[in-house]
């Protein structure tokens, strides 16, 4: 079968399962189309096609809470922002109906030849009280998990997706409408971060590989580090006064969100000039830990090292003591220096040997850790100034910088409006 022939018959496929109205009548046309493209030998998707679906997936999954149920063309639901005056809305203070409408054009771009699919997911919606839309969503969430299922670094792309996404948008409700208690959600939020589970995020932006654009797997990877260390540092101020730090995890896991999208999506050039500020934390951190691993070094090998300066002190004095006169002095210590290979000339080969052999790795992770930092959006707590002195020396410990607030500015927007207008309700569907 030629390439065109075995594409034609999976999109085929695809379009007459689509034909049915429902996502599930679609399931079949796609394994037919994704065998027809194993058969062609089809190129797989561009970097970052398959983590975008997966994020929508998640986020589409979510749409009906934000609608708070109510059916389509009940106008803006409850979640839609408001729009300063003589302002045009952007795309998260439109409605739930208009959001929704741009996300199922967003679906049949990523879907490619199975965008059919999309289609019959958005009849669902259309319908009264969304009926059958729940399960059409989770159909055919389990169909992108079939078709992916050959390919170990897309379905591993598709995971991190819908992973992260739901990890910066929970909690996702306003407090006035939460159904558990405020330590349920600091646990919720917590939990996100707990290290069995970061793991196999972590895992997942390994496995993608090339699935995602250059570096960014390792980007958020480390990234994704400082905040576990973040959470865990304040961990026990969040379990006890989650109210009052709420507003301010919840917006820093907002922009967090856009931010990791960006890179894993291929929307931000990871390749262009990083902050100063970046830069800063970076060497920080890279000098923290080298610090770290000559300590541990010096610990574990200590025996090794004791006994080499003691054998050194010993054919010293030996040397000095059965010589006479100065010139013969001298002699001898070099003697034994050049015994132990500890001349100037075998001193600098060595190190520069060394230094060249590690350039290229240090260099590397300082580049790393700058990116990271660069794409790192951290909470600002509120907190007394002793109390922020000892989370800042915890956190500088784990090389994560603390994050700084722009006072100044906050407290003239709480004075103008009452409150940040970042602390309204956001929608979650075209948030990133």
């Amino acid at each position: 079968m030629s390439d065109d022939a075995a594409n034609g018959a999976g999109a085929d496929g695809a379009a007459a399962g689509a034909a049915d109205g429902t996502a599930a009548g679609a399931a079949d046309g796609t394994a037919a189309q994704a065998a027809g493209g194993a058969a062609g030998g089809l190129a797989g998707p561009a970097p970052g096609t398959v983590f975008s679906l997966g994020w929508l997936m998640a986020q589409l999954f979510s749409a009906p809470e934000d609608d708070g149920g109510t059916a389509s063309g009940s106008g803006p639901g409850p979640a839609a922002a408001a729009v300063l005056p003589g302002r045009l809305p952007t795309v998260t203070e439109l409605g739930q109906d208009e959001r929704m409408t741009l996300a199922f054009a967003e679906l049949e771009d990523l879907l490619g030849a199975r965008q059919g699919l999309a289609a019959a997911l958005e009849t669902t919606w259309a319908a009264g009280g969304h009926a059958g839309y729940d399960d059409a969503v989770l159909t055919l969430h389990k169909d992108n998990i079939s078709v992916f299922a050959h390919d170990q670094k897309q379905l591993s792309a598709y995971q991190v997706g819908a992973a992260l996404s739901d990890m910066c948008w929970l909690p996702d409700k306003p407090p006035s409408s939460q159904s558990q208690s405020a330590r349920q959600e600091s646990a919720q939020f917590l939990q996100e971060f707990e290290r069995h589970r970061l793991a196999t995020v972590q895992t997942w932006l390994a496995e993608a590989g090339s699935a995602l654009p250059d570096s960014s797997g390792g980007i958020v990877s480390r990234s994704l580090q400082n905040w576990q260390n973040w959470a865990d540092v304040n961990a026990s101020s969040l379990d006890s006064g989650w109210a009052a730090a709420r507003p301010a995890v919840v917006d820093a896991l907002r922009a967090q969100a856009r931010a990791w999208h960006a890179v894993l999506a291929g929307q931000t050039d990871t390749s262009g000039q990083t902050s100063v500020e970046a830069w800063v934390e970076a060497g920080e951190s890279i000098l923290r830990t080298t610090r770290m691993l000559g300590l541990r070094t010096l610990r574990r090998f200590w025996p090794v090292v004791a006994v080499i300066l003691a054998a050194t002190g010993g054919l010293l004095y030996l040397a000095i003591a059965n010589t006479q006169g100065t010139a013969s002095v001298w002699a001898s210590v070099v003697t034994v220096a050049g015994a132990f290979g500890l001349s100037g000339a075998s001193l600098r080969a060595a190190a520069k040997k060394a230094a060249g052999g590690i350039e290229k790795d240090v260099t590397a992770a300082a580049v790393l850790d700058a990116q990271a930092w660069a794409v790192t959006w951290l909470p600002t707590l509120p907190q007394g100034l002793l109390q922020q002195t000892v989370r800042q020396i915890r956190l500088r410990r784990r090389g994560v910088a603390a994050p700084q607030a722009k006072k100044g500015l906050d407290q003239a927007i709480v004075s103008a409006l009452g409150e940040r207008p970042d602390h309204q309700p956001r929608p979650r569907l075209g948030a990133e």
